[in-house]
């Protein structure tokens, strides 16, 4: 499966699938997942009225070897990787509860060339 991968589309990723980073015989350098979500709008009685509650969804990545033992994981409490290469940009704790704002609630960046060369397998998920 070929997906075009530049910095004008996105890529939606639903449970269990998967892509591959490779684009045209290039070795991909900077991968970056953004993550945006809104609240949850709760209808009152009968219907009449509505409010908007906050979500709070925490990306995630964690990093495995051949053997499947996780060698790191980088999350909302460790926004740094052991060997550096992967930076998260903290926790929100309420995403986009008032209104989408087109911006990313948390983003995890990932410079590959960094990455602990014992690393076979990169998982993301919240």
């Amino acid at each position: 499966m070929a997906i075009d991968i530049n910095k004008k589309t996105g890529i939606n990723l639903s449970k269990g699938s998967s892509i591959s980073l490779e684009k045209n015989g290039k070795i991909l350098t900077e991968v970056c997942i953004g993550m945006n979500w809104g609240g949850i709008i709760k209808k009152g009685f009968l219907g009449l009225s509505s409010s908007v509650e906050a979500v709070d969804l925490d990306g995630s990545v964690a990093f495995f070897d051949s053997q499947g033992m996780c060698l790191d994981t980088v999350y909302y409490r460790k926004l740094v990787s052991d060997d550096q290469a992967v930076k998260h940009s903290g926790d929100d704790r309420s995403g986009d509860s008032k209104k989408d704002d087109g911006l990313d609630n948390e983003v995890i960046q990932i410079l590959l060339p960094k990455v602990n060369p014992d690393v076979s397998q990169i998982v993301f998920f919240s």
